[in-house]
C-alpha cells in the first residue's frame, strides 16, 4: 500500500519540512488549552506548522496532556495493512 493510500482519509499538516520543500503530511492536532493547531514532531523546528514536541507539549503555551487530534479520519486501511489482511498489501 502506498503512503498516499495510507494517509488519504486523514486531515494532514500542510507545513513545509525543515531542510526541504516537501509537505509535512503529519497528523494535525489542536491544543485544548490555547487552541493552536499543528503537527507533532520528534525534533524542534522540523516543520513550519509544528505545534507540539514528541511528548505532546504545546510549543506555544507549554501545556501538557492537552493535545487533541483534529479530525483523525479513518484508520481502517492502515490497520488492515498492518494486520496483513489488506488484499493490496505489499509488505
Amino acid at each position: 500500500m502506498r503512503y498516499e493510500e495510507l494517509k488519504g482519509n486523514l486531515t494532514l499538516c500542510s507545513g513545509t519540512r525543515k531542510g526541504s520543500a516537501d509537505t509535512c503530511r503529519g497528523t494535525l492536532h489542536r491544543c485544548g488549552n490555547c487552541g493552536t493547531e499543528g503537527c507533532k514532531q520528534s525534533h524542534a523546528d522540523s516543520c513550519s506548522n509544528q505545534a507540539f514536541n514528541v511528548l505532546g507539549h504545546c510549543l506555544k503555551c507549554q501545556a501538557t496532556n492537552r493535545m487533541e487530534t483534529l479530525a483523525p479520519g479513518d484508520y481502517t486501511p492502515q490497520q488492515a495493512w498492518l494486520a496483513g489482511t489488506d488484499s493490496s498489501s505489499t509488505h
